[in-house]
């Protein structure tokens, strides 16, 4: 086989569908914007309607998994293009090591599966990334036959295993592999959730099934719950003390996620009527609690994406406060941002029933 890097092929070759789970057109549910900092472009181009979403389960033949959620056809040494629906950025430039047009070197397999699996690998390892991409391809991967290894390039966190468990995947099945992997069928779950596009329904029946680990864990839990980004350097708010100590004067509990076991962290979500806290991986945890969970997402204006409003399953449920950016950013999408205290103010009031606000503008 060739080595990297190699050729995009111009289809699946010899991919198979082994399962369809396409849903039909579904209402999508516009957020509520609160504050002054008008909201970014990209949320005007929202679909007030998903449109049929197609999903399925394929197998492919003789590949060669390297990692980084390529899957590399072994006898013509180019990449699927089902790869690219893999990852939820969804851009051939992603993939520049296996996209490229140089000629190809000698490459030899160093590790082999010794029948069939089900691929569960992608490019980003953040949790995020783990929790609304791999979960719910997890969920679908669930149609292959159940004796067969979970192989995956990432490394096999805790979080990742419960996701697995939560939909059916016990924790021996997993394998991970360091080294390009070959196998001679390769069962692949297309994603039911991908950046700024409509979402699937079964995403959501993964959620549900996540959201049941935390079932009998932890006491006391929150119902006003703050999900700070304090421990993150990417995308910092630099005036998030202030912003958390308004929070707490509200009556929220101020949690870092990343600081609690993973059952806690869905207890805590889970438990919540009211969830506030800057855009990310840790206000993803909104995803599993209930739709009735009020959700209040403070956002850059440069970093957001149509991926949360896609998320809210029901109207009147998402909040959004946009601030502005840092005096000093650069051009990069996680750059340092602020938020006015007066307009946080506006979406508590507003959007979480604290106090009196105006009207949420359109």
């Amino acid at each position: 086989m060739p080595a990297p890097p190699w050729p995009l092929a111009a289809d699946d070759l010899g991919a198979r569908d082994v399962l369809r789970r396409d849903a039909p057109s579904a209402e999508v549910f516009p957020p509520l914007l609160y504050g002054r900092q008008p909201a970014p472009e990209v949320l005007a181009s929202l679909q007030p309607m998903t449109g049929p979403l197609p999903l399925a389960l394929r197998l492919v033949d003789d590949v060669v998994l390297p990692g980084q959620g390529l899957v590399v056809d072994r006898q013509r040494g180019a990449v699927l293009p089902l790869s690219l629906k893999g990852d939820i950025m969804q851009r051939p430039e992603i993939f520049r090591t296996g996209l490229a047009t140089s000629p190809p070197q000698a490459f030899r397999v160093v590790d082999r599966a010794d029948g069939p699996v089900i691929v569960a690998d992608q490019r980003h390892d953040e949790f995020g990334h783990r929790l609304l991409e791999l979960a719910p391809r997890l969920l679908l991967s669930t149609a292959a036959p159940d004796e067969l290894p979970v192989v995956t390039g990432l490394a096999l966190r805790p979080d990742l295993l419960a996701m697995g468990r939560a939909v059916g995947i016990a924790p021996e099945r997993w394998r991970r592999f360091r080294r390009p992997l070959f196998a001679p069928s390769a069962y692949w779950a297309e994603p039911p959730l991908r950046l700024w596009r409509p979402v699937h329904p079964l995403a959501f029946e993964a959620f549900a099934r996540i959201a049941r680990l935390g079932a009998g864990v932890g006491t006391d839990l929150p119902e006003r719950l703050y999900l700070s980004r304090r421990g993150i350097a990417r995308r910092r708010l630099r005036n998030e003390a202030e912003i958390e100590a308004i929070f707490a004067a509200h009556g929220f509990t101020v949690v870092q996620p990343e600081a609690h076991p993973f059952e806690l962290q869905v207890a805590m979500a889970a438990n919540a009527r009211l969830i506030a806290g800057p855009a990310g991986s840790a206000m993803h945890l909104a995803v599993l609690a209930p739709s009735t969970t009020r959700v209040l997402i403070l956002s850059s204006p440069r970093s957001f994406d149509l991926t949360e409003p896609y998320l809210n399953p029901a109207a009147g449920r998402l909040g959004l406060v946009f601030g502005t950016l840092a005096p000093d950013a650069d051009g990069k999408p996680w750059a340092p941002w602020q938020i006015d205290a007066a307009d946080v103010h506006a979406g508590i009031a507003g959007h979480l029933g604290l106090g009196h606000a105006s009207p949420p503008s359109a």
